[in-house]
C-alpha cells in the first residue's frame, strides 16, 4: 500500500508539470543530481580519458593531454546541459553553448601545426582527427544524411586516425611509452563509442520544455572541470523519460549551413574535419 501511494504521488506532480506547464520544485527528491548519462559520462571521463592524459605525459606530450581533457570535460558539460535543457532552435545559439568543445578542437588543429618535424607529429595528426570525429556528434547527429553517433565515432575518430596511428607504430616500434600511447587513445575512442552507442543511439537527446526543461541560457551547471574525476552535483528538474521528440524543431537551412562551415573551418591547415559531410538538402525545414 505504501509502495502504490508513492507511485500515485509521483503521477500527481508528473500530470501537473505536463498539464500545467511547471518547470517543478527544487524540493523534488527526484530532481536532485546529475542524469545518468552524465554520470556515465563522468566515468568516462576519470577513467579513460584520465589513463590517455597519462601516456601523454610519459611520451612528453602533456598538453595533448590537457587538450584531451578538457575537450571531453566541454562535452560532459554539453551532454548535461542538454539533460535539463530544450535544445535551442537557433542554430547561431546552439553554437555559442558549444564553444567549448569548438575551441579544444581548434587547439588540437593548432597544435598539429605547431608539431610538424618534430617527435610527436604523427601523434598530433592522430589526436587531432580523433578529437573532431570524436565529438562532432554532439552538434550534427539526427541530422539528414549524417550517421548516427556511435558509427559516426568509428568511421571518423577511430578510421580517422588509424593512418597516422600506424605511422606512430612503424616510428617508433618496439618502445613501450609510444605503443602504450596508441592503445590508450583507441581505448579511450572504442569507450566513447560505446557510450553513445548506450546512451545517445539516435543522437544526442535534449530534454522537452513541456516538461519543464528550462533555456540553456539559464543553464546552472558551472564550467567543465579541470580534473577528469571532479564531477558535478547541480540540481536538475523532475525525471523525464528519455523518449523522442515528437516534433522536430524548425532549423533555418541557412543557419544549419552555417554550423557546417564553422566546424569546417576549425583545421585551417588541412581545409577539411574528418567525419563532416556535405549535407543536400533532402526535406523542408
Amino acid at each position: 500500500m505504501t509502495l502504490l501511494q508513492q507511485i500515485s504521488a509521483r503521477l500527481a506532480r508528473v500530470e501537473s508539470r505536463v498539464g500545467g506547464g511547471g518547470g517543478g520544485g527544487d524540493d523534488d527528491d527526484d530532481s536532485s543530481g546529475p542524469k545518468p548519462q552524465t554520470v556515465a559520462c563522468d566515468a568516462f571521463l576519470s577513467g579513460e580519458v584520465a589513463a590517455f592524459a597519462a601516456a601523454c605525459d610519459k611520451i612528453d606530450a602533456s598538453d595533448m593531454g590537457a587538450n584531451a581533457t578538457a575537450a571531453y570535460a566541454a562535452m560532459r558539460t554539453f551532454v548535461d546541459m542538454a539533460s535539463v535543457c530544450y535544445k535551442p532552435t537557433d542554430m547561431a545559439e546552439l553554437q555559442g553553448f558549444a564553444k567549448g568543445m569548438i575551441d579544444q578542437i581548434r587547439a588540437a588543429g593548432d597544435n598539429k601545426n605547431k608539431a610538424r618535424r618534430t617527435p610527436t607529429e604523427f601523434h598530433n595528426n592522430a589526436f587531432a582527427e580523433a578529437l573532431t570525429g570524436s565529438i562532432n556528434w554532439t552538434l550534427t547527429s539526427g541530422m539528414p544524411g549524417m550517421p548516427p553517433p556511435a558509427k559516426a565515432i568509428k568511421e571518423s575518430a577511430i578510421d580517422g586516425a588509424m593512418f597516422y596511428l600506424n605511422k606512430v607504430r612503424k616510428e617508433y616500434k618496439g618502445q613501450a611509452d609510444h605503443d602504450a600511447w596508441v592503445k590508450a587513445l583507441l581505448k579511450m575512442l572504442n569507450a566513447l563509442m560505446a557510450y553513445a552507442k548506450e546512451w545517445h543511439k539516435a543522437g544526442l537527446t535534449w530534454s522537452f520544455k513541456a516538461q519543464g526543461a528550462k533555456p540553456c541560457s539559464e543553464y546552472a551547471g558551472s564550467a567543465a572541470p579541470t580534473a577528469p574525476a571532479a564531477k558535478k552535483t547541480e540540481a536538475a528538474p523532475a525525471p523525464v523519460a528519455e523518449t523522442k521528440t515528437d516534433a522536430k524543431p524548425k532549423v533555418n537551412a541557412m543557419a544549419r549551413g552555417n554550423l557546417f562551415a564553422q566546424i569546417g573551418k576549425i583545421d585551417q591547415s588541412s581545409g577539411r574535419t574528418a567525419g563532416l559531410k556535405q549535407v543536400k538538402k533532402r526535406c523542408q525545414w
